[in-house]
């Protein structure tokens, strides 16, 4: 292990030597004068890995909430009105079964006369048709 530690020590002063001595120190020699060939060099450390490219989207759209609308309604209101009794008919005579009333003045018989100003006549049925 120490003989291979010891080569590689070497061979990298080997190199830097070298490249100094033919290069000048420069950036591939000075002046148009120096090494232009290809290098050889080491590199210590993992291993750099194959990342693929950036893939590039389209922005999301740009997505407007609707407006917020409050709805209020109008308070009820409750319009209060007179309490009107209904008018109570009461007929001063008692009716009979099986006889119609009739009223002179509104010219029509009870149920579809309510009221007659007047007295009701009583009237027999008439079985004719």
């Amino acid at each position: 292990m120490k003989a291979f530690l010891l080569a590689i020590l070497a061979l990298l002063l080997s190199q830097s030597a070298f490249a100094q001595y033919h290069g000048h120190g420069g950036y591939y020699g000075h002046g148009g004068h120096g090494y232009y060939g290809p290098r050889v060099g080491f590199y210590f450390g993992a291993p750099y890995p194959w990342v693929p490219p950036p893939t590039y989207y389209y922005p999301p759209p740009v997505v407007y909430a609707p407006p917020v609308v409050t709805i209020r309604e109008a308070p009820t209101v409750y319009i209060e009105q007179d309490q009107v009794a209904a008018p109570v008919v009461q007929s001063q005579q008692t009716f009979e079964p099986g006889y119609w009333y009739y009223c002179q003045e509104r010219q029509g018989y009870y149920p579809t006369v309510k009221s007659c100003p007047s007295a009701w006549q009583k009237v027999a049925p008439s079985t004719n048709r």
